[in-house]
């Protein structure tokens, strides 16, 4: 049996990539179990992934036929069980960094909109917190894991430097939701000069660049994705030309496969996952640093982005593709996944 262990309160990309990872376990003929640990009973899974239909475990029966997966923030639960096989899917890289030093505090409070006012008081209040509950995965001297899988190279790169030999890692990526592969529906002549962002990255930084577009531009509208079903992302992503995200990229984070798929062209920070050539596959000329002094830069990328949508967009192809591979190796790795630990 394997049980895949997520936060019950917790409805973002990470844990809806655990969800669709059981899911296909179970589609593929394996045995797993959720495992809410911070649910009351059973029955409180979340509305977001009921469409998943998985069974969900009350207890986790610690054998050593057995496996359980846990993502990179939550390694404190592997420390409960001696004989059960131990699994950590590394899904984003910077939520676990974010325990282990100040960078990744400072990262963190980057990636929650944290003021930098509010930096002096955010920052020592989660070290305090990582004192008080230490039971996170540490290198040195955490052995027993089954296996490391990690769902990018900025990931990979970090659990080589850390000394995990290659035979204990494995490539996982979960893919965005099936909806958004459907493009015939998407008419780029309809489409709009609007921006699409997440608030919940770098929000500061982000209201900064609207502010200075506005001075420039009355015919371009900001609209956050947020308080939103899945229909009416999608719907917002059709309508727009452009999403932009100068906040952490820990992953291959969710929002910008799903927006390049609905052909937007994009512009990015260089954080995480965005610095390298393979993960995020945005022209170079269009991932620039999050910082003050190129807001103007940044502004003008996305007047040129904006007005010659048509001419850029081919140059988001193979983005687009390597998002279309993922579903097709994510299928197979489920596969190897399972007869790797026969379940």
């Amino acid at each position: 049996m394997l049980y895949v262990l997520a936060i019950n309160k917790n409805i973002s990309g990470g844990s809806e990539t655990l969800h669709q990872f059981a899911s296909k376990i179970k589609k593929n003929g394996g045995q797993v179990k959720m495992y809410y640990p911070d649910a009351k009973n059973a029955n409180e899974v979340p509305e977001k992934f009921k469409l998943y239909n998985l069974e969900v475990a009350n207890e986790i029966l610690d054998k050593k036929e057995n496996i359980l997966l846990v993502p990179e923030t939550e390694t404190k639960y592997i420390f409960k069980y001696k004989n059960i096989q131990k699994v950590i899917w590394w899904l984003s890289l910077d939520n676990y960094y974010g325990f282990t030093t100040m960078t990744g505090l400072i990262r963190s409070a980057q990636r929650h909109s944290i003021p930098k006012w509010l930096y002096p008081i955010y920052c020592p209040v989660i070290l305090i917190k990582k004192k008080i509950t230490p039971n996170y995965f540490k290198f040195r001297k955490n052995r027993d894991i089954a296996i490391h899988l990690y769902n990018c190279e900025y990931v990979r790169e970090y659990l080589e430097k850390k000394g995990i030999p290659k035979e204990k890692y494995e490539y996982l990526c979960g893919p965005i939701r099936e909806d958004y592969f459907i493009s015939d529906e998407i008419n780029i002549e309809e489409k709009q000069n609007i921006v699409i962002y997440n608030p919940k990255k770098n929000l500061e930084f982000t209201k900064k660049i609207i502010k200075e577009t506005a001075k420039l531009r009355n015919d371009i509208k900001f609209v956050p994705i947020e308080n939103m079903t899945p229909k009416q992302i999608i719907k917002l992503m059709d309508s727009a030309k452009l999403y932009i995200d100068f906040g952490q990229f820990p992953g291959p984070e969710r929002i910008p496969r799903e927006a390049v798929m609905r052909k937007c062209n994009i512009l990015t920070s260089t954080f995480g996952s965005a610095n390298n050539n393979i993960d995020v596959l945005v022209p170079r000329s269009f991932k620039i640093d999050a910082k003050k002094k190129n807001i103007n830069e940044i502004v003008d990328k996305i007047c040129i982005l904006l007005d010659n949508y048509e001419e850029y967009l081919p140059l988001y192809d193979a983005y687009r593709k390597k998002v279309i591979s993922q579903k097709l190796i994510f299928d197979k790795n489920i596969d190897l996944f399972i007869k790797k630990f026969d379940i």
